[in-house]
């Protein structure tokens, strides 16, 4: 993911993935509020696995071609 998530919205977003069954996700926002959703991630039972790159393409305007994106995977405890 690479939006911002605002404090209230963080525990909801965390029983979704965990309804759907998944058991990781990569963070990749790098906004003024990474601090903060990283620390809510733990309150919410989250575990910091650890950095890692991941290959993203967008499909907006539909020419954009793969790039590669620095994140934190976290699991889904």
């Amino acid at each position: 993911m690479d939006d911002f998530l605002w404090e209230k919205e963080v525990t909801d977003f965390i029983e979704t993935l965990r309804k759907a069954g998944i058991e990781t996700f990569v963070y990749t926002n790098q906004s003024t509020a990474v601090m903060e959703n990283l620390h809510q991630f733990a309150a919410a039972g989250c575990t910091m696995q650890g950095l890692c790159t991941i290959t993203r393409q967008e499909t907006r305007w539909g020419d954009e071609e793969p790039y590669e994106v620095m994140g934190i995977r976290f699991s889904l405890s």
